[in-house]
């Protein structure tokens, strides 16, 4: 398994869109878009509960905001 994670760390470093692949695959990645999409549609009072979740990501919640803003200006047709 070590060697398996070696080999995509070394890919990550080498291709930056092979990077953003491995993070779309995270766990992470996928709580931070549910977070966004509760953001979403929640109210005023628990609004600020979910932007605090989303801050504790940190940078790993960058790519998913941006794929679901993506995902919003594509389905505007």
């Amino acid at each position: 398994m070590k060697d398996l994670w070696g080999m995509m760390e070394e890919q990550a470093k080498a291709n930056p869109m092979v990077a953003r692949l491995h993070e779309r695959l995270s766990p992470e990645y996928e709580q931070v878009s549910e977070l966004v999409k509760k953001l979403l549609i929640s109210s005023q009072e628990t609004e600020k509960e979910i932007i605090e979740k989303l801050l504790e990501f940190r940078d790993r919640a960058v790519l998913p905001m941006i794929d679901f803003i993506k995902g919003i200006k594509g389905s505007r047709g």
